[in-house]
């Protein structure tokens, strides 16, 4: 029974870091697997975004580091 419980956890875990780097990728404008046929010919718009194997953690990062640099950009057109 114990193991059955953390496979479930697991199984959920895994499940909700996919959706966070689908989510991630997205926002960044990470190619969708569908818009590639030749190397990815039964992809469906499902499918996502390819984020390679960059983990959510990564994808973070680079949100957080872009955001700082729009809210900088942000802040000198203001000044003008």
């Amino acid at each position: 029974m114990l193991v059955s419980e953390l496979e479930r956890l697991y199984d959920g875990m895994a499940e909700e870091l996919a959706e966070i780097e689908q989510t991630l990728g997205s926002a960044l404008g990470y190619p969708r697997y569908v818009d590639d046929p030749k190397n990815f010919p039964d992809a469906t718009e499902s499918d996502g975004v390819c984020v390679g194997d960059m983990t959510p953690a990564a994808l973070a990062e680079q949100i957080a580091k872009e955001y700082i640099k729009l809210k900088k950009k942000l802040r000198r057109k203001k000044k003008k």
